[in-house]
């Protein structure tokens, strides 16, 4: 919604310091409520009529220059802003600019929000961030606040979720403390605290403060200015490092995913869930979300072309679309388990419904990856493997697979939409100790070996 904004000579009440002058004054209209603001500049009725005259003496004429750039300035802070705030335009420009008389703001910091976003379907789910009470914005649940509302606009859920979850974690631990509480040490207390007394892995510490030291960039950063990383930053080299422990995904053999792929599932729900895992599979280990966003207008001929939803805003200058070859299996699946005679802005499959905001599409998809992950812990004790069978499985069977076949790190990182080759990599690192294995098997293979295969192993060394 636009800003409007207007410099004129408020001839309504006289200043007292100042008999028979008046002030100029900037009034800024923002969503119908408009605001003035004083400037230190005063004329007589009598000389603010010659300031539209063609000609001006030297002193009126730089007088006029003077309240001009008032205007001008406010309006280039005004466009500079991603979105407008009364708070901020206050705070950064009309008390820090020369010209303008002090505004006093409220003592208690309140989030600086949006007005035309509803925020009405998020309330119950953020409940605790958006209740939460800010003495200041020296406080991390200010920015917080602030940057979990931002996720929620660009339709991150799941990371406004996360957020949450983090700031919730935190406040358990040490209460809504300021950004200069937050030292190395405490983060070390808070760590010492996850993994000892709440019994939590290195890995959710990691989830945890991933998203403060976030908060502490956005707080440092243009136009919040609430801190300087050169004296209040906790996080980096010689301070406190966040715990990366990864765990080894586990990947099914060729002969673990023929077992799956062969067997008969009696029961309907079974057989419907293994459909959704192995379309993900086939998909290039496609992230279900992105299943459940597909619509008929990215299934173009034998292809499947689509964006990852997870990078899509974040990288999308680096990222290119995913190709997918739609193989006999998928199109069996679709037949089964899509939306019949569709058109091309529905969806492919019944996972979502038009008119779904983020939230419920979120809560949609979530519930349905329960479903699979469900149905493939009974396939799987059904044909005797004791794996973990989740949706992330497909997509580390389907990477590992591509690079038992001969597949490069650089083919298989443009098949999945990876926009870091170490991410890739990463997935591919279980794949990599059945290497070392082998190795080591081989190291050992001379005590076994037969007279004959010893003389061959030392012609081959010589």
């Amino acid at each position: 919604m636009s800003v409007t904004l207007k410099l004129f000579f408020d001839d309504r009440r006289p200043l007292k310091k100042k008999k028979g002058e008046f002030p100029y004054k900037l009034r800024v209209t923002y969503k119908r409520q408009p605001l003035e603001f004083q400037t230190i500049y005063s004329l007589s009725p009598e000389e603010d009529i010659k300031l539209s005259a063609r000609r001006l003496g030297e002193e009126l004429h730089e007088f006029k220059k003077k309240i001009n750039k008032c205007l001008t300035d406010a309006q280039a802070f005004v466009d500079d802003m991603p979105e407008f705030s009364w708070t901020r335009f206050i705070r950064d420009f009309i008390n820090r600019h020369p010209s303008f008389l002090k505004r006093k703001l409220k003592d208690e910091a309140e989030p600086e929000t949006r007005g035309d976003f509803d925020y009405g379907p998020y309330q119950s789910r953020f409940k605790s961030i958006f209740e939460e009470k800010h003495p200041s914005k020296q406080h991390i649940s200010y920015v917080f606040s602030l940057y979990i509302r931002k996720l929620i606009r660009r339709r991150k859920i799941g990371s406004a979720l996360n957020y949450q979850y983090a700031y919730n974690s935190l406040k358990k631990f040490g209460g809504n403390v300021t950004f200069q509480q937050v030292t190395d040490d405490w983060l070390f207390e808070y760590e010492a605290w996850m993994t000892t007394e709440m019994e939590n892995s290195l890995t959710t510490v990691g989830i945890v403060l991933r998203p403060l030291r976030c908060i502490f960039n956005e707080a440092a950063s243009a136009p919040l200015n609430l801190i300087d990383k050169r004296t209040c930053y906790p996080f980096g080299s010689r301070r406190y490092q966040i715990p990366s422990s990864r765990n080894v995904k586990k990947a099914f053999s060729a002969g673990e995913l023929r077992t799956l792929y062969d067997h008969d599932y009696g029961d309907l729900e079974t057989r419907k869930g293994m459909d959704y895992w192995w379309f993900l599979y086939f998909g290039n280990g496609m992230n279900m979300k992105d299943a459940a966003l597909l619509r008929f207008s990215n299934w173009q001929g034998d292809f499947i072309c689509f964006r990852r939803a997870k990078t899509d805003r974040t990288t999308r200058q680096t990222t290119l679309p995913i190709s997918v070859y739609v193989n006999e299996d998928m199109r069996k699946i679709i037949g089964r388990c899509g939306n019949q005679n569709g058109g091309k802005d529905d969806y492919i499959f019944p996972i979502l419904k038009p008119g779904m905001n983020p939230l419920e599409q979120h809560d949609a998809i979530k519930a349905f990856i329960r479903f699979v992950n469900r149905c493939a812990r009974v396939a799987c004790a059904e044909v005797g493997l004791s794996k973990e069978a989740t949706t992330k499985v497909t997509r580390h069977s389907f990477m590992t697979q591509q690079k038992r076949s001969g597949a490069s790190t650089e083919e298989i990182q443009e098949a999945v939409g990876h926009t870091n080759p170490n991410t890739t990599q990463f997935y591919l690192d279980s794949f990599e100790l059945d290497v070392k294995k082998t190795f080591a098997l081989n190291s050992s293979n001379f005590k076994t070996a037969a007279p004959a295969r010893l003389a061959e192993m030392e012609i081959v060394n010589n």
